[in-house]
């Protein structure tokens, strides 16, 4: 079992035209990455998980 350690940072993944959008996020990851963070747990923050799920079922 993995023990959790380190700094996780909540991310609201960036939108572009109602999808995610998957440069953005690989750009943040790895600026936060190099920045020194374990961990990044994407729709982690505002309650956006809803918004996501309204987009995919539409």
């Amino acid at each position: 079992m993995r023990i959790l350690e380190g700094i996780w940072v909540p991310v609201t993944p960036p939108f572009r035209r109602q999808e995610v959008d998957r440069i953005a996020i690989q750009k943040l990851a790895l600026g936060l990455y190099r920045s020194g963070t374990n961990d990044i747990v994407l729709g982690g923050t505002t309650g956006e998980a809803d918004e996501i799920l309204r987009i995919v079922f539409q």
